[in-house]
Parts: C-alpha cells; structure tokens; sequence
C-alpha cells in the first residue's frame, strides 16, 4: 500500500451552517420547495475542518488510516458542522477515495426511516401506533394478530432477527411474509424488547398496504425527498450505480458494490438504503417539529414506551444522565454508527467500508476533551521486505506468531495463548481474567455435556430451563452431528475482548468456540477463527516494525533478526522487555 498515495485523494467536506432565514421558510414550505431547502440547508462543501475540536480529531483518525480505518465521519455540534469527510478508499480497485458525499448501506439504521414512513401515516390519520397487526395485514396468525404497530417499533413484537439477504436469492414480499408469518415468536409480544428485522419488514408491509403504492415509492416521495435526501437510494437501484459507492473491504478482499445487490423485498424495511454522512446530517434537521413529523410523532423516535428501542434506536444515558439515541449496525461487510445527544446537541455519524469497532472508542473520547495517544506513525512498506518476513515464529516457551503478507499489506496475529501474551503484554488483571472466566467457561461446558442445567444456571444467575432451552438446545445439535462429546480444553484467553475459546472435541471431530462474557453474563457465543490478535505491521517511523492495536491504543515494536545473506531469521521485541534475545522469536518455516 502507498500510502502517502492514499492520503493525499482524501477530501475534506464541511457542511455549511443554515442560516435562520432558511430555517424559517423551511418551516413554512411544502412540497418540492421544501425539498430544495433542505438540500440547501445541509449541501456539503468542500472546505477544512472548522473548529479546533475538528483539527484534533481529524489529525487523529488520519493516523488510524494506516491501522484499518476506512469510511466517513461527521461530527456536529449545536447544529454547526465542526467536521465531515472522509478516510481511506471507497473502491481501492479504481483509486477511488472516501468523501463526505460517499454513500454507504445504513444496515440497522435504515430501520429509523421506516419508523418515519409509519409516524407519517399516523400523522395523517391513516394509522394509529395501537393498531393491531390482524388489523392492517392480511392473513396473520393468532399467536402475531395481537402486535401492535408501537410493539414493532420498538422492537418488543417477539418476532425472530434474521431476514434479508444482500447475497442470497431474491424473495418476493409474498415469500418473506410467509415465511415471517409462520416462524414462531421468541417471546409474548410486549414482554421484552429485542431487535428485529422481521417486525420492520412487517412494518414496510403496513405502510405499502396502507399507502396503497410500493414502499419504495412512499419512502422516496414522502420521505426521502421531503427530508432533502435526493442522492440516497435503496441498494440495487439502478440510479445508485451512477453514484460514489462504497466497497466493503475485508483483510481477504474487497466486496461487491451495493449497486449489485440482490434486490430482496424484505430487505427495504430492515435498512438497504445508501446513504452518506451529508445524507445523515440532512436527516438530523428534517427530524426538526413540523418539518416531517408532528412534535407528538417525534416522541416516538426519543422517548421509549418499555425497553431502549424507540423507532430503530436506541436511548441510553451517557455522562451525567444525558439522553443519547443511538445505533451500532453492520451489514455485509459495513459499520454504521449514529450518536444523537438529545439534551446536549452534539451528533456524529461514522460509516465504514472496513469494519473497525474501536473507531467508535476513539470518536467518543476525542469528543469528550480526553487525551488520547495518536497512533504511530509508519513508513513506506518495501513489497520485498515484507514477502521475505512472511512466516511462522515460535517464541522461547512454545508462544507462535504468524506474520502474513496479503494483497499489499503485512499482518502480524497469535497462534496460541503465548502468542497473545507477546503482543498484548498483559498485566496481572488481565492474568487474573484469564484465571477465572477460563475456568467458568470449561466448568460451563462440563455442566452442559453432562446435562446438569442447574450447575450451568447457578454460571450464569438464569434458570436452569433458561438454560436447556438456550444453551443445551446447541449442545445436543453439536452432539447429534458430531457425536458424544470428551473433556473440552482452552484455546486461548482474551481479556481485552472478555472472551474465551474452547476446543470442543466430540467423536466425530472438534469445533473452536468463542464465548464472549460481560461481567458475569454471558454474552454469546459463535464458532470463530483460530488466530488471534491479528493486526498490521508496518515499517515504524523509528526503525524496524511497530504494530497497533486500536481497541486498547497500544503499540508494540518489532525487529527483524536477519542471516548474514539477509534472510529473516526470527523476530525480537525490543524496548520495552529488556534484553530483546531473551524475547526472540525464532522463524521455523
């Protein structure tokens, strides 16, 4: 990667503040006037950042470039943009760079338009937030008749997560209905709250049915257009392949562009919309009383009924108990994060075509006023250099790393517990961690191969029915295709990211697990990869090689250790551990 190349086709784009005679006709028009105005209230323009605060966290996230950021940012303040642009590539294979103006598929975030589309009919009378679902769809099951539109705003429908597929066959609206319709319910609408998919693709459903025109043409005339979105698109549009897409890029390859996605009818309500960061400012003012909703429908989008969701967000309390509404989302290959302060006015929406959770931790602290250390800075990669230090290498004690050189880029990652240890040096309360939640992981999974839910519950402070349902309903479909299972092992602690990984070993082959805790609560759990830790390596600015790792803002220094013809040898952590040879790593393939 060239990457002073990549950093010079970045573009700052500024938007420009509204001034109040604008916001008063604003208030005043209708229809396509209105239309204009907004765009005009919001056009990004190509300027620099405009406050000090901007400068800092722009410096800032060109540093994390190099490290994997890659998408757009925009950060506004009391309804004045202080930045907005972009970071990295769009398309890495025609040179194409990030701006403020790059679209990208909004995930679960598009579920707040849908909201709109809903709050829109209640406005006009047309619908009411207590209709029932057997009320305004044809053909719904008793155990669903009962849903309510709010229910399925906020998410407390009990209908299943996952539908749509970017990828997959195409499904009809029939199909998906159908289908949605006849799954059964996670829990008794109303009695919790938990997110889904399939309550929004009911809800576009709704708003087609009562709109009497397909929900893409109500979301564009009623909707998009009247907010000011003229450039945001639902993915597969034919006019969005005229637009600047983003690609997502993973550490293999770089995706397909949304242009190309399979136009699947239950993915327009669960958020297939394209957008910018531009876009999402323009939606910030649009969701001004008046503008789209009643100040009675806005309600809906901040003040929940029961449980965090209200209208596709959630609302949580942030530092001295303000209200922030908020959105964490991917989808295929994308990272979409919206924070919305609701009582102190600062916004700022993040979209990445490369995946990058810690981003949201360095936003979130720069903003606070904290000091954070800047990322290293590196050098020039030598293409030569890193294929000759691509390799496998064992430390003194049997730790491994692997050092990778892919598509332009060098990677370092762990291969086991000492591996980790070398490149998070961790302190004795990550030590501690590793101690106890490998030991509650194994003691789990020993209750759960022998059947005994009550030592599983006591685990995890959950009913041992909770349990059998959750956790032993995996377990006897592992045992069911792989046979009986032995006495699972530790593969690797990971106190930075709470999480443990088992090898479960059955009579028919083993399975690598990742159980990820927070507190005492178990989190989840997923089949996952058998490398650790794994991040880029470049040439440091102060000699040798330097990795970093975004998530705990650590850096760590490597060398090569060479032959007397040049070759690699082996790797040493210089600096920090005292003498280096006692930290060598040598290469053994």
């Amino acid at each position: 990667m060239d990457l002073p190349r990549e950093r010079a086709q970045r573009y700052k784009v500024t938007v420009r503040l509204r001034p109040t005679w604008l916001s008063r006709r604003l208030l005043r028009a209708r229809g396509p006037l209105r239309s204009a105005l907004l765009s005009a209230a919001a056009l990004p323009a190509m300027a620099a950042a405009q406050s000090d605060l901007g400068a800092r966290l722009d410096l800032h996230l060109q540093g994390l470039v190099p490290w994997g950021f890659s998408g757009s940012l925009l950060v506004a303040r009391s309804g004045r943009v202080v930045l907005a642009t972009g970071y990295g590539m769009a398309d890495r294979g025609r040179g194409i760079a990030n701006t403020a103006q790059t679209l990208f598929p909004l995930a679960g975030l598009g579920q707040q338009f849908t909201a709109v589309a809903v709050l829109l009919l209640v406005d006009q009378g047309r619908l009411g937030l207590e209709d029932s679902l057997g009320a305004r769809l044809d053909g719904v099951p008793a155990d669903k008749a009962g849903i309510t539109l709010r229910q399925l705003l906020d998410h407390r429908g009990g209908l299943a997560l996952d539908v749509g597929d970017p990828f997959g066959p195409p499904e009809s609206k029939e199909d998906a209905l159908a289908r949605i319709l006849a799954s059964p319910l996670s829990f008794p609408p109303g009695a919790q709250a938990a997110e889904s998919n399939a309550g929004y693709a009911l809800l576009a459903a709704v708003v087609e049915k009562t709109a009497a025109q397909p929900f893409e043409e109500f979301m564009r005339a009623q909707v998009l257009d009247r907010a000011g979105l003229t450039s945001c698109w639902f993915a597969g549009d034919a006019r969005s392949q005229r637009a600047p897409l983003a690609r997502a890029w993973t550490a293999e390859e770089e995706g397909p562009s949304p242009a190309t996605w399979v136009p699947s009818w239950p993915l327009y309500g669960r958020g297939a919309l394209l957008a910018s960061v531009g876009d999402l400012y323009r939606w910030e003012r649009a969701l001004a009383p008046d503008v789209l909703l009643s100040p009675a429908a806005l309600e809906v989008l901040t003040e929940p009924k029961s449980g965090p969701w209200a209208g596709g967000l959630r609302i949580e309390r942030g530092e001295g108990g303000r209200r922030v509404a908020q959105r964490s989302s991917s989808l295929a290959g994308f990272q979409v994060e919206l924070r919305r302060g609701l009582d102190d006015g600062l916004t700022w929406a993040l979209l990445l075509n490369e995946p990058m959770p810690a981003a949201v931790q360095h936003v979130d602290l720069l903003l606070s006023g904290r000091s954070v250390a800047p990322p290293p800075e590196v050098g020039e990669l030598d293409p030569r250099q890193a294929a000759a230090a691509a390799g496998t290498y064992e430390l003194p004690g049997g730790g491994r790393l692997r050092v990778g050189f892919d598509q332009g880029r060098l990677s370092i990652a762990a291969e086991n517990q000492g591996g980790i240890d070398a490149l998070a040096s961790a302190g004795p309360e990550d030590q501690n961690w590793s101690v106890e939640y490998g030991n509650r992981t194994l003691a789990l999974c020993e209750s759960l191969r022998g059947r005994d839910f009550p030592a599983a519950a006591a685990l995890l402070s959950r009913t041992a029915q909770d349990v059998d349902g959750w956790l032993g309903g995996w377990w006897r479909k592992l045992e069911e295709r792989l046979g009986d299972g032995s006495a699972p092992r530790v593969v690797a602690c990971l106190p930075r990211e709470q999480a443990v990984v088992l090898r479960l070993e059955f009579e028919r082959g083993s399975e690598i697990v990742w159980f990820t805790w927070e507190g005492r609560t178990l989190r989840g759990f997923q089949t996952g990869p058998t490398s650790f830790h794994e991040g880029r390596l470049w040439p440091s600015k102060q000699g040798g090689l330097v990795t970093y790792d975004p998530r705990t803002f650590t850096a760590r220094q490597l060398a090569l250790m060479l032959r007397a013809d040049g070759s690699v040898r082996g790797l040493s952590f210089p600096g920090d551990q005292g003498d280096a040879g006692q930290l060598g790593a040598r290469r053994i393939d």
